[in-house]
């Protein structure tokens, strides 16, 4: 790991450690516990994170678009809630860029719902 982090870039390594440190966490004060359904979750994720940056008058640039746009068409493929999680958690660990577009357009990213969605994942 030590050798794969000297050839990432520090600010890419320091995300991807973060994301994996929150699936850690999340995997462990979730076990054993009853999702909600992957439909119900990707309408989360819709309404907090993709539907906000579609509908953004910001300029954002067409490749990122184009990688947003793709994630969620994955998404409406998925058929367990459990593959919505996981790409959730994907998408945090390889987009440094997408986040850094959104960011500096002051919109929700997906690392900024982070702890929502966990707490969300589970039904009550």
């Amino acid at each position: 790991m030590i050798e794969i982090a000297k050839m990432i870039r520090r600010e890419d390594c320091a995300k991807q450690l973060s994301a994996l440190m929150s699936k850690m966490k999340f995997d462990w004060l979730t076990k054993d516990t009853e999702l909600r359904s992957h439909k119900v979750l990707i309408e989360f994720l819709e309404k907090e994170v993709l539907y906000q940056i579609y509908e953004s008058d910001c300029p954002i640039d067409e490749s990122i678009k184009e990688r947003i746009r793709h994630f969620h068409d994955r998404l409406k493929q998925v058929k367990t809630p459990e593959e919505v999680i996981d790409e959730f958690w994907n998408a945090i660990k390889i987009k440094g860029e997408v986040y850094d577009e959104v960011k500096e357009h002051n919109l929700i990213a997906f690392e900024d719902v982070c702890a929502k969605f966990a707490a969300f994942c589970y039904a009550e």
